[in-house]
């Protein structure tokens, strides 16, 4: 898909993101990214300064492609969110697209 702008208006700002600090206190090791090292169940590693913990009835999926803590599309399914170990994350900027150039926004796209 290719960004061609914006309907109408923007999007508002995020606020900041806040998560508990979790339990234990500082930071278990950082998630491997190169996701070349094997997470078992119940491990926990930090991403971001903030803590998970594999819980994959498989844990192999702790380590693969779309299962990786928070932006994985499946990380839920392998990991579980326990808290920060750091403060907390800065919040975005407001996005404002361009306009899009052609009168009203096109169809709504259809998953049938």
């Amino acid at each position: 898909w290719r960004l061609w702008g914006s309907c109408e208006g923007t999007l508002a700002p995020t606020a900041a993101v806040t998560y508990e600090p979790w339990s234990e206190g500082g930071c278990p090791p950082e998630f491997d990214t190169s996701l070349s090292t094997s997470y078992e169940t119940g491990e926990r590693v930090a991403f971001d300064d903030v803590v998970y913990e594999c819980i994959a009835a498989t844990s192999a999926r702790c380590n693969q492609a779309g299962w990786e803590p928070e932006y994985g599309m499946y990380w839920e399914e392998a990991w579980e969110l326990l808290g920060s170990c750091a403060g907390t994350l800065a919040p975005t900027a407001a996005v404002t697209y361009e306009l899009w150039e052609k009168v009203g926004c096109p169809p709504e796209y259809d998953t049938s």
